[in-house]
């Protein structure tokens, strides 16, 4: 069962360090827990560890604390109806009776991946509060790849393969939402493109062949496995599609390369505007390929003001920066075959992939590009070089993102020259971009393994679970150390956070244990 509470946002949260809930329009009012019935539920142990811990606890990020204390007594947050039955005044939820194009949600999974009780509960909220909760306006699906080559899942008689990996990698409940490919699959669609590296094979082509074969779906989201939100995932696509609904398209590029710094760039008109000064030519204009469509309506960007694009749908949402490949040295950019603009073409790449929205139309360019004439690069380039060469719209949605003790950081100004003016566009071996990713890995959400204490704990508390005291890597711009995770003195290590909606990740390995 899921409860709302609402809290006192301004009180409870301090403002993030990236991106903002107010600009976002993501909710911040309240907090979501799930709530068991142990009395009518067969729990499992991950279950009943949960349950029903509820004390006061707080973690700091600066001078503010974040969560709030979740007891059903507590005169901070009031319980109100829960928002599925959208009867509150105060509902996640803003109902309406046109009609909306169909999206799919396609979650990454593998062969060998467990499924633990967390996940399934994960897997089950997506399927609850997207397809089950808007008529299958969202549609989930769980795309699995099958590694083991001697596994013939596309060519057996009646598919005994495939129905022998389906029952030994995926769970029961989930068979009939669950597509298995391997990478003989797409040596057929395929043939030109080589598919030993990891170019591919992560994320465009399934991504293409499942839009090719599903034309009723018009944007696809993919999300992996080990991303979490802490609010209402309906709630959170909602809002990320009618923001980047209402961006336009000048600038677009540029403004998605940044990231949004309430601390020092103000609103995000400010941002915007700080954007422009900054790109007095007026940045890219239209598609980038010569005989390319969409054509702008001005012959250029200063004839234009700011309402080319605007209530037109992007074709790209990223939670992270798009940024400019051609003056750095990231994701290995030279890994590039088959374009016709050669070997060192214009090039734009996602920072982080574990999520991002496709439009079909991008995606049908991507088939035909890579199967027709052989264009490959990396999968955090493909699609966002393929969008800036046909000049489709792009929007960089701005996510409420985290630091670990941002109240320690030098400054806004700081964060600014590290993020926006050298670390994203200088070298993995560069002084600024090593101090970038070190602060970056302090970030509620990013894509480091090794440094994925801070979310994990956070959702660890959000769930009512002890948060880990194991080494954490407590990253500055001066150099980093090995910390035991900074609780203050005095403060629970354990009981549920109340938090506002959170993207994080990545978060693995959540377990019941200690």
């Amino acid at each position: 069962m899921l409860e709302a509470w609402v809290v006192d946002s301004d009180a409870l949260n301090p403002e993030p360090m990236f991106g903002s809930f107010a600009e976002s329009g993501l909710d911040s009012t309240h907090a979501l827990i799930g709530v068991v019935d142990s009395a009518s539920m067969d729990l499992t142990p991950f279950e009943m560890a949960i349950y029903p811990k509820l004390p006061r606890v707080r973690m700091l990020i600066g001078a503010k604390s974040i969560g709030a204390n979740c007891k059903p007594n507590s005169p901070s947050p009031k319980r109100i109806t829960t928002p599925m039955m959208r009867s509150s005044k105060r509902s996640l939820f803003s109902p309406s009776k046109k009609y909306k194009d169909r999206t799919a949600v396609l979650l990454r999974g593998w062969q060998g991946l467990e499924y633990t009780p967390e996940l399934l509960q994960s897997v089950r909220s997506m399927i609850s509060e997207l397809s089950l909760h808007s008529g299958s306006e969202y549609s989930v699906y769980l795309m699995v790849e099958i590694k083991d080559k001697d596994r013939p899942i596309l060519t057996s008689p009646g598919f005994e393969a495939y129905q022998k990996a389906l029952d030994e990698f995926v769970p029961r409940e989930f068979h009939n939402m669950t597509i298995l490919f391997n990478q003989d699959l797409l040596k057929v669609w395929y043939p030109t493109i080589d598919q030993r590296g990891v170019q591919s094979l992560h994320m465009n082509q399934p991504l293409q062949l499942f839009s090719i074969m599903n034309p009723d779906f018009v944007f696809v989201w993919q999300f992996e496995l080990d991303v979490r939100y802490t609010g209402n995932w309906y709630n959170f696509l909602e809002k990320a599609e009618s923001w980047a609904r209402k961006q336009p398209r000048k600038l677009q590029f540029e403004r998605a390369a940044k990231f949004y710094i309430p601390f020092y760039h103000g609103s995000y008109a400010d941002f915007s505007h700080s954007v422009e000064v900054a790109n007095p030519d007026g940045g890219v204009w239209g598609p980038v390929r010569s005989g390319a469509v969409p054509k702008p309506r001005r012959k250029t960007a200063a004839e234009d003001d700011y309402s080319w694009g605007v209530g037109e749908e992007a074709d790209v949402i990223s939670v992270s920066p798009i940024i400019d490949l051609n003056h750095t040295e990231l994701f290995k950019k030279n890994h590039i075959s088959g374009f016709p603009e050669g070997q060192d073409p214009p090039r734009r790449s996602l920072m982080v992939t574990p999520v991002v929205r496709l439009s079909r139309h991008l995606l049908q360019i991507m088939h035909d590009a890579q199967r027709d004439q052989g264009m490959d690069t990396r999968s955090e380039i493909f699609a966002h070089t393929m969008a800036l060469l046909h000049g489709l719209k792009v929007a960089h949605f701005p996510i409420p993102q985290y630091l670990d003790h941002q109240g320690e950081v030098d400054g806004p100004e700081e964060v600014n020259r590290l993020f926006n003016t050298m670390g994203p566009h200088g070298t993995f071996t560069d002084v600024a971009a090593q101090d970038m990713v070190k602060m970056r890995a302090r970030s509620t959400f990013w894509w480091r393994l090794e440094f994925d204490q801070y979310p994990r704990t956070l959702y660890r508390r959000w769930y009512g679970l002890e948060g880990e005291a194991s080494a954490a890597q407590e990253m500055d711009p001066n150099g980093h150390k090995d910390t035991p995770y900074p609780y203050s003195a005095g403060m629970d290590k354990v009981g549920r956070l109340c938090l506002p909606g959170m993207l994080l990740h990545p978060v693995k390995g959540v377990t019941a244990q200690n």
